[in-house]
């Protein structure tokens, strides 16, 4: 006696995927600054923290690689081909100023975790015939 058997998957899988970032951001403030024409360097140490502590000599963020940083003078954005960020300073390209105020932000995107769970909807029918 010879048997046959057809077998029938139906259903899915369901994929859901949750992903967290996590987005630091930093400020840093100076004032009394002098800029000069051309371009001024300013040391990290002449920065402040958001708590009021002044940085150590290497105390900047340098630019996040997913992120970025915005810099500030008087108030004002500058644009982005005028200022350099370092670790241990920021250099302004542009006019004179003097006794100004200086701000960084710098906003990193770089703390991502994701995580996936799978749902097995399949199924499974089988004939045999003889």
């Amino acid at each position: 006696m010879k048997a046959n058997a057809i077998s029938t998957l139906s259903g899915g899988i369901n994929i859901g995927t949750t992903t967290n970032v996590t987005v630091s951001i930093q400020r840093f403030f100076a004032s009394g600054i002098n800029l000069s024409l051309g371009t001024t360097t300013i040391q990290a140490t002449s920065f402040k923290n958001d708590n009021g502590v002044t940085l150590s000599a290497n105390g900047l963020p340098t630019s996040p690689t997913y992120g970025y940083y915005n810099v500030y003078v008087n108030g004002l954005l500058q644009p982005g081909g005028s200022v350099t960020l370092s670790s241990n300073q920021v250099q302004i390209s542009g006019s004179a100023l003097l006794n100004t105020s200086v701000q960084v932000m710098v906003v990193n995107f770089g703390g991502t975790a994701s995580t996936s769970t799978a749902t097995n909807n399949l199924s499974v029918a089988t004939t045999i015939s003889t």
